[in-house]
C-alpha cells in the first residue's frame, strides 16, 4: 500500500501488483448485516524505496486499520464449509519522504474449511 512514487526498477512496490501482505490480528465482529461476516483489525508494513528528492534508497512505514466484509455468512456454510468473497477497505498513515493519509479498497476471496479454518486472499485494487 505504499503510495509514494512507483516506477519500474525502483525500490517502490507498485500498488495493485501484489497481494495485500500484512502482519495483522483479525477480530471477528460477527454479522454486520444479514448474510455477511466481518473481520476488522490493524496492519503494519515497511520497506525501502527510492527517496523522493535524492534518488537514494530510503525507508518507509505504513500503519492503519482494515475491514473485510464477506458473503455468504460463515454460519450459513454449515459443517461442510465453502467459498466466500467480498471487499477490503483500509485507511492509514504512510511515513516516508512525507507523511500521508492513505485509503484504499480491494477484493477478498477465500474458503472456509469443514473444520472452521479460514483461508483468505486480499488483493488491493484501488488507492486514494
Amino acid at each position: 500500500m505504499n503510495h509514494e512514487k512507483c516506477e519500474p526498477n525502483s525500490f517502490a512496490p507498485c500498488p495493485g501488483v501484489r497481494n495485500f501482505a500484512l502482519w495483522f490480528a483479525l477480530l471477528c465482529l460477527g454479522a454486520a448485516a444479514a448474510g455477511q461476516t466481518v473481520f476488522s483489525g490493524s496492519y503494519s508494513e515497511s520497506g525501502t524505496r527510492t527517496d523522493c528528492s535524492s534518488g537514494n534508497p530510503t525507508n518507509w512505514t505504513e500503519t492503519g486499520t482494515f475491514t473485510v466484509t464477506l458473503t455468504p455468512a460463515f454460519s450459513s456454510l454449515g459443517v461442510s464449509g465453502g467459498s466466500v468473497s467480498g471487499t477490503l477497505t483500509y485507511s492509514g498513515t504512510n511515513v516516508g519522504c512525507t507523511t500521508q493519509m492513505v485509503t484504499g479498497q480491494g477484493t477478498a476471496t477465500g474458503s472456509v474449511g469443514a473444520s472452521g479454518q479460514v483461508m483468505l486472499t486480499l488483493s488491493e485494487t484501488a488507492t486514494g
